[in-house]
């Protein structure tokens, strides 16, 4: 099966004159694959629209540079998803990398299952360069979405006709961006599929970087986006363990907002009692933890288990 100039890699571009070239590179080094790398730069103040046109002048017609002038990721890949002319699109922030064999690893597996999009574990890069691992991505995807794990923007690839039939990305949203999209693309009956090798590597905490966002904004729409997805999901069928590993997961963001929204994170604690919830065992959430909630509350037992945190550290 011939898959040469299957995918084209859309990067927005803000500010990222000192990362971009090895995001290019990287990029480029799916080739037979590559298409085009789409550049856009989105309103940057420094010289990063000036690296992008000697990219294009030194590396030639594999390289597309455009502009977008509304700020924010979302509408930088929407304007670069406009010039997408290939079966698949690769988004990859400017700051980030990918692996050689991705494109030929991940398009050939969603071409014999007939898949949409396909997600992938990651490595972290933080400040400092430690690494560490994503967890593993989760089927079915509601399971993924609910838990935070079905990939990352850069880890996974996406059938451009299936991103098209959504609108693309939702430029109102400025962090969840990709979960907020795949919650489209799910409702929209697009099918996912795990590709189980590690083939990205994502910045973390960079400064400037296009899909950055403050602590606030990040929990706050993250908890947000996974109560309206837990409306959606509870409408159909569940076996009783499936809808307690949803609902984990809605209260795994009631914690991780719980010290910078207190209200939305209680708004959204309410609701699950409504329900009947109490939080039980999972990979993210101990037996002890558990029964702590039970008898003591939730925030009596966040703030003894972020005080034994601070202690271990």
């Amino acid at each position: 099966m011939k898959l040469s100039g299957l995918v084209s890699v859309v990067v927005p571009c803000f500010n990222a004159v000192n990362t971009l070239e090895r995001a290019v590179k990287s990029a480029l080094d799916n080739e037979p694959l590559v298409h085009q790398v789409i550049l856009v730069d989105n309103a940057s103040t420094d010289l990063t629209l000036k690296l992008c046109l000697e990219l294009r002048d030194s590396i030639g017609d594999k390289i597309v540079v455009t502009e977008e002038a509304n700020p924010g990721a979302c509408n930088a890949r929407n304007k670069g998803l406009e010039l997408v002319q290939t079966e698949w699109v690769q988004f990859l922030d400017a700051d980030d990398w990918i692996s050689p064999n991705k494109f030929n690893l991940q398009v050939s597996f969603a071409q014999s299952q007939s898949l949409d999009v396909v997600v992938s574990p990651f490595i972290i890069v933080d400040r400092e360069g430690n690494r560490s691992a994503s967890l593993f991505p989760e089927l079915p995807a509601e399971m993924g979405l609910m838990r935070g794990c079905l990939g990352t923007t850069g880890a996974n690839i996406f059938r451009t006709s299936t991103v098209h039939a959504v609108d693309g990305w939702n430029p109102k949203w400025s962090s969840a961006q990709e979960y907020e999209l795949m919650f489209r693309l799910l409702q929209n009956n697009a099918k996912f599929g795990i590709f189980g090798e590690t083939l990205f590597e994502y910045s973390s905490g960079v400064s400037g970087s296009i899909s950055s966002g403050d602590s606030y904004l990040l929990k706050s729409n993250s908890l947000k986006l996974r109560r309206a997805m837990l409306e959606a999901f509870l409408e159909h069928d569940w076996s009783k363990d499936d809808k307690q590993a949803l609902m984990n997961g809605l209260f795994l963001q009631i914690r991780w907002a719980l010290y910078v929204n207190s209200e939305l994170a209680k708004e959204n604690w309410d609701y699950l009692r409504r329900l009947d919830f109490w939080p039980t065992r999972d990979l993210h959430l101990p037996y002890s933890y558990c029964m702590m909630v039970r008898c003591f509350g939730l925030n009596f037992s966040e703030g003894l288990r972020r005080r034994f945190q601070r202690i271990k550290k």
